[in-house]
């Protein structure tokens, strides 16, 4: 439970809890700092109150399915509108908590993806934007791929090759026109594929009866053909009507607004998307073309339009501007000279693109930067970025303090530099940091540093990766702090823990050998004062003194561990060994010991006769509580980078007022028994990196569970 707390609190991940009536139980750091509230602020508040209007429905329709059982959780992108009032996407992942000891509550887990969203909306306006162009050119523009199948074919080119989309889409070129293969064509085509070079050339169709001029353009993705028609009337090179056809066609038909003014700036004309963007109609337009644009910038616009006018042309140009309703809007305006016969500038072209959405992008990834360098520039952990080859690209000011070195002096280093870090450091830093390059995953690592002053500190360093598109690490985000305080505090509750064990085995020790002394005492002053030597007494204090011998062996097995020696060993083979040695004396009763080993599981990198003496105590203290009545079953299974072992009996179970005891000194369920063997066991398993843990009920048995590495 602790560990699901500390998750909770210190996740980079947020996290909130809320009630089922949709009030905020518990928010952790990570969610606050990403809504942009504390935590007391959130309490007061319900899922609704920071949710987006045209995500709340969704939500709450899925949260009733989960709340009757329908599904057992759900996952959604949705927005969550900070204090500022801006939205930011997340993806949110709802489960519900129906533990006992707590009451009915959802968990929310919050991942930060709005940048991710953003980007792919502007991925998606970005196709929109070319579909347009592509379908807007004068052209039949064609798209196919590595196999010569079409994948997009603009309007001009159904017209041209009389053929629907619908038809030929995902169809081979040769399969559609199979009077093409082996002419002039076929040939043009492969040769242009084969060099990777753009080519061009002109051709008769038959099949079309035109005289078609073709270009091509190859790429790793496939290959893009324009066709234009040499051969109607009316359009040969380029002249004549057809051309001012293709020309009216662009013009009304662009994504972008263009217009055309005179040489006084009156408009002459102007494309639907001009009225579109901006809400006017020509008419109104017709005396006054600068409506669209604020006071302020006329005096700007007057200097470009006479850059223009002296044959210099203006391209994206970015201003604020405004549409007929009073609601404003960014704009990238461009303006063209157009010449007459004699060279002349007669008129200009305007063409403008709403960038609105840019902009917002921009400043909020302006507004993101700011607030994350401020977070950077007075925290007072050091937070590094450092590129895959380990050179130092960014440091924050707190570098300063702990290194005692400036931190302009750093970016470009190395972080294997001797002059950054000791070189004792390095040798520590090396092996962690490639684990993370190779593996690709967060990583941790604490190690001792000398400062300049001579004084030793522990620092702790978190390493994450970051990745590009592709999936390809290109930086690695280290946060690091000096845990110096917080290492000696925790030597000093060691030390404690030892002290107050070591108390307690001593009043342990105390009461235990007292009893048996006692006895010893009280016979030999009988035998003292009555002179008589009875063989029973004798065989009592002998059976004192055996008691005594066998505390104090475990005793000094508990104080003077044996060298651990790490090795291969066979687990099946050791866990079937153990249950013969001590299951002979119960065989007889009707015992049975029933062992199961994955088959995946094999050997294991430990101590064999530790591991051994912890097996055989466990399955000896399983056989005399079932005392010779029941089976013993042992499985062994593979716990993702951890080996389960569960030792399960049909013993009478223990209370669970008193499972916490178990495992303390001098406390034990058997009569007779010093509770220090469970204690070893447990010293054993936490040698080996692993834990014992005991899980037992009244009349339902007992089951023990050790969790060791698997490697």
């Amino acid at each position: 439970m602790q560990m699901i707390a500390n998750l909770f609190e210190h996740s980079c991940v947020g996290f909130f809890l809320i009630e089922l009536s949709g009030k905020l139980a518990a928010a952790n750091p990570a969610f606050c700092s990403l809504i942009g509230n504390p935590e007391s602020e959130l309490l007061k508040l319900d899922i609704q109150s920071f949710t987006h209007q045209d995500d709340l429905l969704l939500c709450l329709h899925q949260a009733s399915l989960l709340l009757d059982g329908t599904i057992p959780f759900y996952t959604m992108k949705m927005r969550y509108v900070c204090r500022e009032g801006e939205p930011v996407w997340c993806r949110s992942t709802f489960t519900l908590l129906c533990e006992e000891e707590c009451p009915r509550l959802m968990m929310v887990q919050v991942e930060n993806i709005d940048e991710q969203v953003k980007l792919e909306q502007e991925l998606l306006a970005s196709v929109k934007r070319m579909k347009n162009v592509y379908e807007s050119i004068a052209e039949a523009f064609v798209m196919l791929d590595r196999q010569a199948r079409y994948t997009y074919l603009n309007k001009y080119a159904e017209s041209l090759l009389r053929k629907k989309r619908e038809d030929v889409l995902g169809e081979c070129i040769w399969d559609v026109f199979p009077a093409l293969t082996g002419k002039a064509f076929h040939q043009e085509f492969y040769k242009s594929w084969n060099e990777m070079k753009a080519g061009s050339f002109r051709y008769y169709d038959e099949e079309l009866q035109l005289r078609l001029e073709v270009r091509l353009y190859p790429s790793r993705e496939g290959m893009a053909v324009y066709y234009r028609d040499t051969g109607s009337a009316g359009m040969k090179d380029w002249d004549g009507a057809g051309f001012a056809e293709l020309l009216r066609s662009f013009f009304d038909h662009s994504a972008d607004a263009i217009g055309i003014l005179d040489s006084d700036r009156r408009m002459l004309k102007i494309n639907k998307t001009y009225e579109d963007m901006f809400g006017y109609t020509y008419a109104e337009l017709r005396e006054n073309p600068l409506l669209t644009v604020y006071e302020t910038a006329h005096p700007e616009l007057n200097r470009l339009f006479e850059e223009v006018k002296r044959g210099t042309p203006v391209s994206d140009y970015e201003m604020k501007s405004k549409r007929k309703d009073g609601s404003s809007l960014d704009i990238s305006m461009s303006i063209s000279p157009i010449y007459d016969g004699t060279g002349e500038v007669i008129s200009f072209s305007v063409k403008a693109r709403d960038i609105s959405d840019k902009k917002k992008s921009e400043e909020a990834l302006r507004q993101s930067e700011i607030k994350y360098r401020l977070i950077t520039e007075n925290t007072s952990d050091l937070v590094t970025l450092v590129d895959a080859n380990g050179v130092i690209v960014y440091a924050s000011p707190s570098h300063e303090v702990l290194y005692d070195i400036s931190v302009s002096s750093l970016n470009g280093l190395s972080l294997f530099n001797a002059d950054v870090v000791p070189e004792s450091m390095i040798l520590a830093m090396k092996p962690w940091f490639r684990h993370m390059l190779e593996s690709g995953q967060p990583s941790l690592v604490e190690i001792p540093f000398l400062r300049r002053n001579g004084q030793i500190s522990i620092i702790e360093t978190y390493g994450r990766p970051v990745r590009d598109d592709r999936g390809e690490i290109v930086l690695f985000v280290l946060i690091t702090r000096d845990i110096t305080k917080r290492a000696q505090t925790e030597a000093l509750r060691r030390q404690s823990a030892k002290l107050s064990t070591a108390s307690q085995l001593a009043v342990g020790i105390a009461h235990e050998i007292r009893n048996p002394l006692t006895v010893l005492k009280g016979f030999t002053q009988m035998m003292n004062t009555t002179g008589d030597f009875k063989k029973q007494y004798l065989e009592v204090m002998m059976h004192e003194f055996v008691r005594i011998e066998q505390m104090i062996s475990e005793l000094l097995g508990l104080a003077q561990p044996p060298v651990v020696q790490y090795g291969r060993m066979a687990l099946a083979a050791a866990l079937d060994f153990s249950a013969n040695r001590c299951s002979s004396e119960f065989n007889s009763r009707g015992v049975q010991i029933i062992t199961a080993v994955a088959p995946d599981l094999t050997d294991l990198w430990c101590d064999e006769k530790q591991l051994k003496k912890v097996f055989g105590h466990i399955i000896q203290n399983a056989l005399e509580a079932m005392q010779g009545n029941g089976d013993l079953q042992i499985t062994a299974t593979r716990d993702g980078g951890y080996v389960r072992i569960v030792f399960r009996d049909q013993g009478p179970g223990i209370p669970q007022e008193l499972i916490r005891k178990v495992g303390e000194p001098f406390y034990s369920t058997k009569a007779g028994g010093f509770g220090l063997g469970l204690m070893i066991s447990q010293k054993i398993i936490g040698d080996h990196h692993g834990s014992l843990q005991i899980e037992s009920e009244p009349g339902q048995g007992t089951t023990v569970v050790l969790l060791l590495p698997a490697h």
